[in-house]
């Protein structure tokens, strides 16, 4: 990504790595398709930052530095204010833009005078473009200072841009971490497991959270075992983009499974959680007790443990949601997708009272779909949203729900009989 300021080394620097002493540099920056510079943060400044900043989000992304002189590049400073600048101006954007772009920004203060200082906003390339400001689409124009308004053709093409984006979103949200066919016979038939999938993808372009090194890498490994107490993923092995955490180490020899976690360099995820049937005397007992209560006649159906199911999926989130506060990523970096494989005419079945008086009531829950896939969530637009809601809105609304169970009542019947599989006290 492109940034105006550098290190001793020439390598560019970051926003959060900027210093005051770095505006020097700014002299030899000329103002143009990358750079903007604003000598004060007055109204008429005020007014023109919605079509600036969208013209960057527009483009190629860009920084908008303001306490700068435009002609000569000197600091001259904007005072400090008791607010937030970020916040003043993320409320300029939602009263004139729409949709709203990415940036970050930093207030600099001059070491000599803590009351002042120099605002640096840095505009990310947009994913939702066209970014439209005060009813008009602006872009950047070579060498100009001024965003410029743009024609059609150009607001086709940021049509097919944004397009590109959801296809590159889309491509990500598939299984390709490999689970070997791990058939049972049924009679004459063969059925396959059922895997749960959940896919976090990061669509936030900063660089300040990446794996950039192997030294990065190894750390994310001491932190998964620190954060996680090995709990869940206690196994790790290096693929050449991703670090695979794996509930057990895997033979692959022999057909096995277990839960697995996929981290990439940008802190995107993705969630695999093969749900494992009930073995033969489980699977006779609740056979029997659906019989019993003139749900089913037929032997031939395929359950899964409900507790063990529901506690692996919802674990699996709450170790990734872990590992995402340690690292301190905004949730609203993320697109998240939910994925079921596998389930169709699959029993989620729960040792519970509240089940029983559930299925009494409405007829056995099963999974009605042999491949389902949510659309994209992206978290920006839950902006009170954190993420153990956000584990426990996938567990119940999604992942419960795609079995036949209701959102509002599944997490009472799940506590109920998990307290009853493991003798907790109510």
């Amino acid at each position: 990504m492109y940034s105006p300021f550098f290190d001793k080394k020439g390598n560019p620097l970051e926003l959060s790595k900027i210093r005051f002493s770095h505006l020097g540099q700014l002299k030899t920056v000329d103002e143009g398709y990358k750079v903007e510079y604003k000598g004060s943060f007055d109204k008429s400044v005020k007014d023109k930052i919605p079509a600036i900043i969208t013209s960057f989000a527009n483009s190629e992304g860009g920084w908008l530095i303001i306490g700068i002189e435009d002609d000569s590049h000197d600091v001259i400073c904007i005072p400090k204010i008791r607010s937030d600048y970020s916040q003043t101006i993320s409320q300029l954007l939602k009263e004139r833009t729409s949709p709203i772009p990415s940036f970050d920004s930093r207030f600099l203060r001059n070491p000599k005078n803590k009351n002042e200082g120099v605002l640096i906003v840095e505009i990310y390339e947009g994913k939702f473009s066209p970014y439209v400001a005060n009813g008009t689409v602006y872009i950047r124009n070579g060498s100009s200072k001024e965003p410029i308004k743009s024609e059609r053709a150009t607001i086709d093409f940021l049509y097919q841009k944004a397009q590109s984006f959801q296809n590159e979103v889309a491509e990500f949200f598939r299984r390709d971490i490999y689970f070997p066919e791990n058939e049972i016979r049924f009679g004459n038939s063969r059925i396959t497991y059922p895997i749960c999938n959940i896919y976090f993808k990061n669509i936030h372009q900063s660089g300040q959270k990446q794996l950039k090194t192997y030294n990065d890498y190894d750390e994310l490994r001491s932190q998964v075992t620190a954060v996680l107490d090995g709990a869940i993923f206690s196994n790790m092995q290096h693929s050449f983009n991703s670090l695979i955490f794996r509930h057990q180490a895997i033979d692959p020899s022999m057909p096995s499974v277990t839960p697995t976690m996929e981290i990439f360099f940008d802190f995107s995820a993705k969630l695999h959680i093969p749900l494992g049937f009930t073995d033969e005397s489980e699977h006779k007992e609740a056979i029997s007790k659906l019989k019993q209560m003139n749900l089913i006649n037929g032997d031939q159906i395929k359950i899964c443990g409900g507790v063990n199911a529901f506690n692996g999926v919802f674990g699996a989130l709450l170790n990734l949601a872990a590992i995402y506060k340690h690292y301190e990523i905004p949730i609203g970096n993320f697109a998240v997708c939910f994925e079921m494989e596998n389930a169709n005419n699959t029993i989620l079945f729960f040792e519970g009272s509240k089940y029983c008086e559930e299925i009494k009531e409405n007829g056995v829950h099963f999974c009605s779909r042999a491949h389902s896939k949510s659309k994209t969530i992206f978290l920006k637009d839950y902006g009170s949203l954190d993420y153990r809601s956000l584990a426990s809105e996938l567990a119940y609304d999604f992942f419960a729900a795609e079995f036949g169970f209701s959102p509002s009542k599944s997490p009472e019947m799940i506590a109920q009989a998990i307290s009853e599989k493991y003798k907790f006290d109510d």
